[in-house]
């Protein structure tokens, strides 16, 4: 389940990418679907949930996180435009390979704080998004809050995992715009948690 940060004061937006065509893992490829040349990159923090949960308080939270891994929420921003239907968010995030995730997950004992844990992403060694050990300013609910929510919705299972935002940098929002092409290396990484390295095919 990942995340899109709405005006302040609203609650989180969400969206889920299918986990058996989605996900894969570090040295995969990212494939690039046939007619989608706008791919996008949001390096982020994912929490793997260890333990049920469904309608939990806020304080109750972290104790349904097994640990912490990467995830790299590849969008494809050239989409149909939001309409009265709104976005179409299965479009936009739940293409064939597009949650590269990996490649480890740290345990949650060892992250005293998953808030302050830095957040780079490269794209053929150039560095696209860096987070500088704060947690973004442009996620607007912590993880405790994202996985509370998400328990809301619908009962979260074990390995079901929460993605939390990611920073400033996205190919969408350079001027000029910048996107993914074929053979490009991505390089997403956490501190504490290590490096997730896929290329562009």
């Amino acid at each position: 389940m990942g995340t899109e940060a709405p005006k302040k004061g609203e609650m989180a937006y969400v969206f889920q990418k299918p986990p058996t065509t989605a996900v894969i893992g570090m040295g995969d490829f990212i494939m690039m679907p046939k007619g989608r040349e706008k791919m996008d990159w949001e390096c982020e923090l994912a929490a793997v949930i260890g333990q049920p949960a469904k309608d939990i308080p806020l304080e109750d939270a972290k104790n349904h996180i097994f640990g912490y891994t990467i995830m790299v929420d590849v969008s494809d921003r050239g989409g149909r435009e939001e309409t009265q239907f709104g976005v179409d968010w299965l479009l936009g995030k739940g293409h064939d390979t597009y949650a590269p995730m990996g490649p480890f997950i740290l345990p949650a004992e060892f992250v005293d704080d998953p808030h302050d844990l830095g957040l780079k992403l490269t794209v053929n060694g150039e560095i696209m998004q860096d987070s500088k050990g704060k947690y973004p300013s442009t996620v607007m609910f912590s993880i405790y809050e994202l996985v509370t929510h998400g328990a809301s919705l619908l009962t979260m299972e074990p390995g079901d995992v929460v993605t939390a935002g990611s920073p400033a940098g996205v190919g969408a929002g350079r001027n000029p715009q910048v996107f993914l092409k074929r053979g490009d290396v991505v390089v997403a990484s956490i501190e504490k948690i290590g490096s997730l390295t896929n290329t562009v095919k």
